[in-house]
């Protein structure tokens, strides 16, 4: 199982874009195929670095918003780590589940139900009574 990833942050341009400072998306590559997930933090084109995927610059507020995308990548390679860990197979949309935290499936109402009568069923004769 190979479990390589590519992280890449960068600048993405909006449809109705006039100017401004653009929104930054983090893109996730695993075998050619890739997701994309906004980071909710916007920078102008000017003071980017798309090459190094970080702001340009050394004053506090730049500091602090290329400190906060190094913690994503870090959090990326934890959630890499966790699906190596549990065995899962790692592609771009798996990664951007565990990371994003959507990555378990919703359980139904009827699944629940499902569940519970099965394991009652099973305590049936062990001190509990089928009631009819």
């Amino acid at each position: 199982m190979k479990g390589n990833f590519h992280l890449l942050f960068y600048l993405r341009k909006q449809k109705v874009y006039k100017g401004g400072p653009r929104a930054i998306y983090m893109r996730i590559t695993v075998d050619g195929k890739r997701a994309e997930i906004s980071i909710g933090r916007d920078c102008e084109p000017g003071k980017w670095n798309s090459s190094a995927g970080r702001a340009i610059g050394t004053k506090e507020d730049v500091r602090t918003h290329n400190s906060y995308l190094d913690s994503l990548q870090s959090k990326m390679r934890m959630a890499h780590q966790a699906l190596l860990d549990t065995g899962l197979q790692v592609t771009a949309a798996s990664l951007q589940g565990q990371f994003t935290g959507k990555s378990q499936k919703s359980r139904y109402l009827t699944g629940l139900f499902a569940e519970h009568n099965s394991r009652i069923k099973e305590l049936i004769g062990n001190g509990f009574e089928a009631i009819h």
